[in-house]
């Protein structure tokens, strides 16, 4: 019969002198730093959309380009095609295309 191998006991841990608890100090100063790091990180990804394009792939952006002119969804799809997508230009020739 094989005889069992048994693991041997690991270093018993012997109790140390207590460390003693941080100071509420040094605690507010620990979060201080981790609120200004997380608020520097918040900041930096801030910033609206960018509504100087209009995306043509995108139907909703298309159909506020129609409504705001009074063209259709298919005259704003082309007017994206043809003109590219500066909101500046697209608003200028969606104007001429209207008063067409």
């Amino acid at each position: 019969m094989a005889a069992r191998i048994r693991a041997r006991p690991g270093p018993k841990s012997r109790p140390g002198p207590a460390k003693a608890a941080p100071s509420v100090d040094s605690w507010r100063a620990c979060r201080a730093v981790e609120e200004t790091h997380l608020q520097d990180e918040r900041s930096s990804k801030r910033g609206g959309p960018d509504r100087r394009h209009v995306s043509g792939g995108k139907g909703y952006e298309v159909d506020e380009l129609a409504r705001k002119h009074g063209i259709s969804n298919d005259q704003a799809s082309r007017l994206i095609r043809q003109i590219g997508d500066n909101r500046e230009k697209l608003d200028d020739a969606a104007e001429k295309l209207k008063k067409r």
